[in-house]
């Protein structure tokens, strides 16, 4: 109940202010599950539920700030996304009605601790048919070392989750950052007109787990539209240059280049025979017109 009064003017009513301030610093141990802070916080997220209790004579104003910090490994690449589109249409924002079309990912850890276990996972829309045997994972990150990611009982490997590193360390600098790329290949289903697909991957590890999974591109879904006129030359989508590994490319020969010209083997001993004076054929003169000086 307030009971007011009418006060002179000249007295102050600037209210008296009383606060009290509770710290807590609690520190959060996975090997005991006594602690105070494992019966509130769970290892993972950014939350806390508390109750609070007054007398009934008393007003209560409470604010609060949490702070968690647990030290987790993070997926989400500053300033990139994660996930890119690869496509056969001369916009790099569409993709083609009448053939495959990929997607990339980039696994990088930007937390405050090792990750353990890493998994992506990537479950395709009805609409995208996966291509199969198009999974590929390149463990150096440079793009140019892509080996073959198995598929399963004839299934995108990613589709249910699968392994992609036990350890990967934290990404210190640009020279000093383990990543890790995927790519795989799906397939349009008789697309409508003005068609879009949208595609989003999970990453996590041991500590995260799949219910706290990172979203790629920060949960925001690569949306891809459809290109009905795309030219009659198909893109390619893997070069030979993203599977050399540091070997050599190999090019296919050229129908038209010259035979080899080296000497037979003469004797038959299954080596080149030396070329002797007797090879070089005799310089004739075909009349020419031209003086030769020697």
């Amino acid at each position: 109940m307030l009971f007011c009064r009418k006060i002179p003017k000249y007295i102050d009513l600037t209210p008296f202010l009383f606060y009290d301030i509770d710290t807590f610093l609690l520190q959060y141990d996975e090997n005991d599950t006594s602690g105070l802070i494992n019966k509130h916080i769970e290892y993972g997220t950014t939350s806390i539920w508390f109750l609070i209790g007054s007398g009934a004579d008393i007003v209560l104003t409470n604010y609060v700030m949490l702070s968690v910090d647990t030290k987790l490994p993070a997926f989400d690449i500053p300033d990139v996304d994660e996930k890119q589109l690869l496509t056969g249409s001369t916009d790099n924002t569409l993709a083609c009605d009448d053939r495959p079309f990929a997607y990339e990912i980039r696994v990088e850890n930007h937390g405050s601790e090792p990750a353990v276990n890493v998994m992506v996972q990537d479950e395709l829309p009805s609409a995208l048919k996966y291509t199969p045997a198009s999974t590929q994972i390149d463990r150096t990150g440079s793009g140019t070392c892509y080996e073959p990611l198995g598929d399963i009982a004839g299934e995108s490997p990613l589709q249910n989750g699968v392994k992609v590193a036990d350890n990967l360390e934290i990404c210190q600098n640009e020279t000093t950052c383990p990543s890790i790329l995927l790519r795989f290949k799906v397939e349009p289903m008789q697309p409508p007109k003005h068609a879009m697909y949208s595609n989003i991957a999970k990453i996590w590890d041991d500590k995260s787990t799949l219910k706290y999974a990172y979203l790629t591109n920060q949960n925001l879904a690569v949306r891809t539209k459809v290109d009905f006129d795309c030219a009659e030359t198909t893109k390619e989508l893997y070069t030979p240059e993203s599977t050399a590994c540091g070997g050599a490319v190999v090019v296919p020969d050229d129908d038209n280049e010259s035979q080899d010209d080296s000497v037979d083997d003469v004797n038959t001993d299954n080596e080149t025979d030396p070329q002797t004076d007797d090879d070089i054929p005799p310089f004739e003169d075909e009349g020419c017109g031209c003086n030769l000086v020697f």
